[in-house]
Order: C-alpha cells, then sequence, then structure tokens
C-alpha cells in the first residue's frame, strides 16, 4: 500500500501525505465509530430528505425528476444543490440500499472527512508544484484540510464537495501553462475538463464560480509572471477549452438546473437584502488568532454576530504566522530564495486575499454594494462571507511559503522571541485570574486566552529551537514536532464545530395511523410557525444542544422531513422554487386569516399546523374542507401571458369576495362556455406517480380540466393521445381545454433540458475519453 502511495506521490512523501488525507478523520472518527452522523440544520431538513426520495424513486424504476410532495410540486433532479449525479457521492445510494435512511447519513458523514482530505492533499501536490519543500507542503495540505471555513460548513454537504476541488482545480491550470506542445496540452486539457466537471457536478454553484474565476485570475497571472505574454492567448484558451468541455460533460445537470433558475424567484437576481445575508463581521478577524473568542454554538455560547459558521475562518496558529512572516518579503530586494526556485507568488496571493476580504465584509463596506449593483455575478449569489474561500486559500499557501522561508533565529530576532514567550506566559496566567475574579467576563474569552496562550507558547518554542538546516536528522524531528503541534491545533479548535446524532434519528416516521391520516391530503405551515419551530425550538443559532429528543423533529413536519412519509405539504425550504410558487405565497402571507383559508382550500391544502405551546412536542394539525385537486371550470377569462404579477395578484385578491365560477387562464385562445347549461364534469384519477397521472373525465361540456399543481415547462398533457399545451390557470396552477366527450388524459412531466443534457455529456464524455486515450498515447 505505501509502495503504491509513494508511487503516485513521490519518492519520501508517502507518510505526510497520508498524515494530510488522514488528519481530518480525527474529528469524525469517533461519531463514525459510534453510528452517528451529522444533523444540525441542512442535513436533516435538506440533504438526507432529497436523497431519500430520489433513492425510494430509483428503487421503483422512476427517474427522480420531479417532487410532488413540497410546494405544490416543485423539479427534484433540477434542484442544483441536491447533486444527485456527483460522481463521489453516488457511492450513497450503496449506503441507503445497505442501511436504509441511518446508513445514508453514516455515508453523507463519511465523506466529509474524505473530502477534508483530499482537499489537504490537493494543496500539498499545489504547494509542491509551486516549488514548496515537503515542509511547506504538509503546512499548507493541513491549514487548508482542517480550516475552519470547511470544518464549520461541515453539514453543508454541497459546500465541502464543491469547495475542496479548488487547489486540485488551480493544479490543473497550472499544467496546462506547463505544457508546450500538442501531447502535453490535450493530456493537461483532460484533466482540467475532469476536475472541473466534479466540482460543476458538486451542487454549489457558488463556490465553483469563485473557483474557476480564482483559476482564470491564476492563469493570467502566471502567464504575464513568467512573461510568456506572446502564449498567454494560447494558455487561456486551452483554460477555457477545459472549461467547455467540462461543462458539456456536466450538463446533464446543468441544462436542467439552469431551466429551473430561470424559473424561480432567482431568476433574476437575488434581491439585495437576501444577497447581503450573511456579510462578514469584521470582528471575526481575531479569529484568526483566537479561534472561537465569541463563542461556540457546539458549547453552548456563542454571542457573536450572525451564524457561527459563516464567519469562521481559523487555519491554525503556526500558519497563520507563518503566512504573515511573508510579509517582510515584499519589501526584501534580491532573488527569491532557492527552495522557491520556481517563482514566489507572495504578492499575488496577498493581493487574493486582500480582495477576497474586501469583497466578503459585503454590507460593511461600500464596495460590495456598488459590485452587486453594476458589476455581474455579484448580484447572483447571497453571503458575502463566502469570498473568505479567497482567503483561507491564499493564506494557507503563504503558509506554506512562510515555512519554507523561516531559518533558525539569531540576534534582535530572537531576543525579541524570547521576549514574546515571557508575555504569552503573562497572559495565560492573567486569564486565568481573570476567571477568578472576574465572574461576568464573558467565557469564550477567557477560554480563547488561554487555548491561544499556550499554542502561542508552543509555537514560540518551536520558532526559537529551529536547527541549522545541515543537521538533516535535526531538521526531520523538529518538522515532526511543529506538524503534530498544527495537527492538535486545528483539531482542537474544531472539536465542537459541529453536533453529531445516532444516525438512526433520522429514520422515517413509523406511526402509520398518523401518517395515513394526512398522507391523502396538503399540510400547510404558517411561515410564522415555520421559522419558529426551526431557529427556536430546535436550530438555535448561540447553542447546538438540543432542547429536547431530536427525534421530536419528526413531529412537526417541517419541510423537507415529509419527504421521509411521502406527505404532501404546501411549504417548500428548496434554495430554489418556482417563481410563481413564491409570488403566490408572499400573496398568501399578506392576506388575513379568513382570506388565507380560502386560498388554502384553492390549493387543496386539507390540515393546517398550529402550535398552541411552543414547548410542547406534537403540533396539532386542524382539518379544513378543501377543493378537490382536480377540479373543473366551465369557463375561462383570458389574460395575457407575461402580464404584470402585481394586476394579477389583485386580480386574485378581488375575486377572493367574489367568487366567480370562470378562473384566470394564461391562454391565447377561449375555451368552454358561460351559461345555465354549463354543467360541471366528473372527473376521476386513474393513475398517479410522481412524474406522471393520468384522469378520466366524463360526457359533458368543453371547459377547463385545473390541476391544482404547480405549473411548470417540462410537463406534457395529452388527450386521447393527442398533444395539448398545458397553461397557467388562476396563475399558480395548471390548466388544459378539454374538449366535449369522453377523454382520458395524460398529465407527464417530461422536461427536454434533462434528456437534451443527457445527449451533450453522453456526447462530451466520448469527447473526454478521445482526448485521454489520445493524450495517454501519446505520452
Amino acid at each position: 500500500m505505501t509502495s503504491k502511495v509513494t508511487y503516485w506521490l513521490g519518492k519520501n512523501i508517502s507518510v505526510r501525505y497520508l498524515l494530510i488525507f488522514f488528519a481530518p478523520f480525527l474529528l469524525f472518527f469517533l461519531p463514525l465509530l459510534t453510528g452517528k452522523g451529522l444533523f444540525w440544520g441542512l442535513p436533516i431538513l435538506q440533504f438526507i430528505p432529497w436523497r431519500v426520495l430520489a433513492y425510494d424513486l430509483l428503487g421503483q424504476g422512476i427517474l427522480p425528476l420531479w417532487n410532488p410532495y413540497n410546494g405544490l410540486g416543485a423539479p427534484l433532479f433540477a434542484n442544483y444543490q441536491s447533486a444527485l449525479i456527483y460522481p463521489p457521492g453516488l457511492i450513497l445510494y450503496l449506503f441507503y440500499l445497505l442501511g436504509d435512511t441511518p446508513g445514508l447519513v453514516w455515508g453523507f458523514t463519511l465523506l466529509v472527512p474524505v473530502h477534508l482530505g483530499w482537499a489537504g492533499l490537493g494543496m500539498a501536490k499545489l504547494s509542491k508544484e509551486i516549488g514548496l519543500s515537503i515542509r511547506g507542503q504538509v503546512i499548507s495540505g493541513l491549514s487548508f484540510g482542517l480550516c475552519a471555513f470547511f470544518v464549520a460548513r461541515a453539514g453543508f454537504f454541497s459546500m465541502i464537495w464543491a469547495g475542496v476541488w479548488l487547489p486540485w482545480l488551480i493544479l490543473a491550470a497550472e499544467k496546462t501553462i506547463q505544457a508546450r506542445n500538442r501531447k502535453t496540452a490535450i493530456w493537461a486539457i483532460a484533466r482540467l475538463a475532469f476536475i472541473a466537471a466534479f466540482q460543476l457536478l458538486a451542487g454549489h454553484a457558488q463556490l465553483t464560480w469563485y473557483s474557476f474565476l480564482l483559476a482564470g485570475i491564476w492563469v493570467i497571472y502566471r502567464s504575464w509572471h513568467l512573461s510568456d505574454f506572446k502564449n498567454m492567448g494560447v494558455v487561456v484558451g486551452k483554460f477555457g477549452t477545459g472549461l467547455i468541455i467540462a461543462v458539456l460533460v456536466s450538463m446533464i445537470q446543468l441544462a436542467p438546473t439552469y431551466e429551473y433558475l430561470l424559473e424561480s424567484q432567482r431568476s433574476s437576481s437575488v434581491e439585495y437584502a437576501n444577497a447581503m445575508t450573511y456579510s462578514f463581521w469584521p470582528w471575526q478577524l481575531l479569529t484568526f488568532i483566537f479561534p472561537g473568542i465569541f463563542g461556540n454554538p457546539g458549547l453552548g455560547d456563542y454571542w457573536g454576530y450572525g451564524a457561527f459558521w459563516e464567519d469562521e475562518v481559523y487555519i491554525g496558529l503556526i500558519p497563520i504566522l507563518l503566512a504573515l512572516t511573508t510579509l517582510k518579503q515584499l519589501w526584501k530586494k534580491g532573488q527569491p530564495p532557492e527552495n522557491l526556485s520556481t517563482y514566489r507568488p507572495i504578492l499575488f496571493l496577498w493581493v487574493l486575499a486582500l480582495v477576497g476580504g474586501l469583497f466578503a465584509l459585503g454590507k460593511n463596506t461600500p464596495l460590495f454594494p456598488w459590485l452587486y449593483h453594476y458589476v455581474p455575478t455579484f448580484d447572483m449569489f447571497q453571503a458575502p462571507t463566502r469570498w473568505m474561500f479567497w482567503v483561507v486559500f491564499s493564506l494557507s499557501l503563504l503558509a506554506g511559503i512562510g515555512a519554507d522561508l523561516w531559518k533558525k533565529p539569531f540576534g534582535s530576532g530572537l531576543w525579541w522571541l524570547k521576549l514574546s514567550r515571557v508575555g504569552i506566559l503573562g497572559v495565560v496566567i492573567g486569564a486565568i485570574a481573570a476567571l477568578l475574579i472576574m465572574p461576568n467576563i464573558q467565557p469564550s474569552f477567557i477560554r480563547t486566552f488561554i487555548y491561544t496562550g499556550i499554542f502561542g507558547f508552543l509555537t514560540i518554542n518551536i520558532a526559537i529551537h529551529a536547527p541549522e538546516m545541515t543537521y538533516k536528522s535535526r531538521v526531520k524531528r523538529w518538522e515532526w514536532i511543529g506538524m503534530s503541534v498544527i495537527l492538535v491545533d486545528l483539531v482542537a479548535a474544531n472539536a465542537f464545530s459541529n453536533i453529531f446524532v445516532e444516525a438512526k434519528v433520522f429514520q422515517r416516521y413509523s406511526d402509520d395511523h398518523r401518517t395515513a391520516e394526512v398522507q391523502q391530503n396538503r399540510i400547510y405551515i404558517p411561515a410564522e410557525i415555520e421559522r419558529s419551530l426551526k431557529f427556536d425550538r430546535f436550530f438555535r443559532f448561540s447553542d447546538f444542544s438540543p432542547r429536547e429528543d431530536w427525534s421530536n423533529i419528526h413531529d412537526t413536519y417541517l419541510p423537507n422531513l415529509n419527504l421521509f412519509d411521502q406527505v404532501a405539504m404546501i411549504n417548500n425550504f428548496d434554495p430554489l422554487t418556482p417563481r410563481r410558487y413564491a409570488v403566490w405565497m408572499a400573496h398568501l402571507d399578506s392576506l388575513t386569516e379568513e382570506q388565507r383559508g380560502q386560498r388554502l382550500k384553492e390549493m387543496s391544502v386539507g390540515f393546517v399546523a398550529s402550535t398552541p405551546d411552543m414547548d410542547i412536542p406534537e403540533i396539532r394539525i386542524d382539518p379544513l374542507d378543501p377543493y378537490s385537486r382536480l377540479r373543473w371550470s366551465a369557463c375561462g377569462e383570458l389574460i395575457r401571458r407575461g402580464q404584470d404579477e402585481s394586476q394579477i395578484k389583485a386580480e386574485l385578491g378581488s375575486r377572493l369576495e367574489n367568487q366567480p365560477r370562470c378562473i384566470l387562464v394564461e391562454a391565447a385562445n377561449a375555451c368552454g362556455q358561460d351559461g345555465p347549461d354549463a354543467m360541471p364534469r366528473e372527473i376521476r384519477l386513474i393513475h398517479e406517480s410522481v412524474n406522471d397521472l393520468e384522469i378520466v373525465v366524463s360526457d359533458g361540456a368543453e371547459g377547463w380540466l385545473i390541476v391544482a399543481d404547480t405549473w411548470y415547462p417540462g410537463w406534457q398533457a395529452r388527450i386521447d393521445g393527442n398533444r395539448v399545451p398545458i397553461y397557467p390557470a388562476d396563475y399558480l396552477f395548471r390548466g388544459i381545454c378539454v374538449p366535449e366527450g369522453n377523454h382520458t388524459i395524460l398529465f407527464e412531466y417530461k422536461p427536454k433540458s434533462f434528456f437534451i443534457g443527457m445527449l451533450v455529456s453522453f456526447g462530451a464524455v466520448l469527447l473526454w475519453l478521445g482526448m485521454v486515450v489520445f493524450g495517454k498515447w501519446q505520452n
């Protein structure tokens, strides 16, 4: 095993590379060993339910294209963050087959340290590529793979899956720069396309876009740095070709997602207030040196601004100090040191870190708001703080450079280090004293100062005792001591960043009587109750510890928990929702209770959730007398497609009191009749699955069949085998014109975007395989 690893990674470095890869497992080993999994927030509310539904459908031989259980129906496969075909995530299906939902949870949790270790290896390999010694490679790898930016977001699976590919993407871009002939260029482009496709399929557009942008800047900078202006266009062309091939390979996912984006509530941009959510809190810069100074929800005492995980940036005390030491090289005259013979991108990396940090501040400076309004792509995403992705990447590389530049101190430098050691001991003693004489001080202050003091003391001792480079055995021992301290520091700092629970907590609800009670009826949870259940009762940002048994969450029917039992509900907690649905729900929230009840009946809602007391584990569901989901209208009032939505909402609001028999239909041609002889027709549901439903309509006059499900492109209708258009009815629902007589009607969800994307991906994969074979044969 070791010999194979050595062959692939390079001689004499296999053990240290294995250390980088397996280091994140120290944070996850005990939970995985005891059958626990990540739970808090998105794992239980999004990622696990999405997969359970998708895998249940696959088990029935059904493509998981549509989710009929949330928000009157919404795309499932096109939901980008579900990442159903991300290649490393395909193994999750095996975990699900072997262990049902708990097995799936365990598999998701296992993939987190695997990806973090992969991130560390990628950074180490990139460090090697730019000329760093094994010392710098290990320090860069550990600081990036175990940085708090990733570890604190462990439950954001798509973020982890996408973000860890950044160093591998940069490494592949570097190979395209170095490719000087057709043989090596084809192989380099194929490798770049492979990595970029994995990142595109990982399910997080924001970090993927930031990665592609950084990689493009890297390519331009490197061409400039090498003074290769003549070939800059060729290099950029090769890089662009690799990304284009990656996009084509990923079209099976990207095409449906793009269609969904255009039809979603974020079709034009993220609203300004939402886009500025989670701007980096400037005081969190202190956590580069003092991890957890504002508390930690894993310890139950977070008191900082916003969400803990959004502002965490710790990369280790030794790495951040080493990165800071590289600043003096910017003013140092002469040639780069020999151990950085390839090049020394110190200034470039500091500029990246500065730019990323300024962008991350979001609304805290005028810069990001200006970019939001005037520069494309800045209005696409929320949480500017995620630009710290660039910062931790740059600082991790700089830490490796700083490690290579570090020399045995002497003279005034040695004197200042010894003086600092005494000062740090004084800080630790002062913090302990404050704990005794100042009981009202924030506990996180005391804890963090003691923590930083201890590791600061160790850091200075390691720096002071740096051996001369001629004593190789001493240097090796000194390096291992330093790496061990970094490892312990990062593991200890991140130890309470996540909460794990028994994977069986995710097991689907077992009360068959209650499930059957609501199986055929949609549930609606008012927005204020949904918000309170999430953030007051279960998922408090200040404290991860439970206020009650975590399994009680199944009694709430929070979206997407209903997917475990395949119970339909009006609420939808997906990152993208159909735009018509989002507009409708905003309209619903603005109504009086009586008006809202009428609207809920039109949405075929059978139960409305209520909570007399938020401390009572089980919520109450009050029955309604809803309209049928399949209903008939003798006439339709035509409105222009694309008419101003405020006018449509006003018209819908006025109809709440008048209750007209005609529906609003966004169609071009009239259908039906309006008179006393227009009798309702009998409608019978013959068959239904997630992607289709078959209906029989009895003899009667021409009119409109309305299905109280979300109108969305990709749905097709056939009457007696003949294709007919589906029109938006009453803005949100699906409506078709049915001629007089007996008819069999079939609705099917067959999105062209999926099938066209699949064909494009198949062709692109063949192209990519051809490039691999050709490049391998040439080499």
